[in-house]
């Protein structure tokens, strides 16, 4: 077992590892810890650690981005349900007069 004083260096290590955009699995391994060993030290601590506010802001114009791409594809699905649809596979029509 840490210490408590190594604990806390190494929960600050992956931390700032997740706040530079690495995966958690890639953080821990860097840091020398498991995954589950990380995830006990926090329960243990109480929770995690404050995401840094531009990283935060990233993330919220990035969902309201990905909203808005959804909202836009639902629409299209939309739109396109409400159409007749075309069969490719009837016979075609005879467009030549007689």
């Amino acid at each position: 077992m840490s210490s408590a004083g190594e604990m806390q260096h190494r929960l600050e290590e992956v931390d700032g590892l997740l706040a530079q955009g690495h995966t958690l699995r890639e953080a821990t391994g860097r840091v020398g810890v498991s995954v589950a060993a990380y995830k006990c030290w926090l329960a243990q601590r109480g929770g995690r650690v404050a995401v840094p506010l531009d990283r935060l802001d990233h993330l919220y114009a990035e969902n309201s981005r990905l909203r808005r791409a959804v909202a836009r594809l639902n629409l299209e699905v939309k739109t396109l349900k409400g159409r007749p649809r075309i069969d490719f596979f009837s016979k075609p029509l005879n467009t030549r007069a007689s």
